[in-house]
């Protein structure tokens, strides 16, 4: 009896350290691709900035005629 009331508690403590495992994995793994997203979002923002400042960047040349 003392065994089996030994394999049960063992067995809960496992599962309950695997299931943290398994937590912190998936939100290490969230953090990632949200960092990835936010980088490209910027770059791409960025990118759209420097666009529309070229877009909208005129010189005016005045002749002497």
């Amino acid at each position: 009896m003392k065994v089996n009331h030994f394999l049960w508690i063992l067995t809960l403590s496992l599962l309950t350290a695997s299931c943290h495992w398994v937590k912190e994995r998936s939100k290490d793994a969230v953090h990632g691709t949200g960092e990835a997203v936010g980088q490209a979002g910027s770059e791409f923002a960025s990118g759209v900035a420097k666009g529309v400042q070229k877009t909208f960047s005129n010189q005016l040349v005045v002749s002497n005629a």
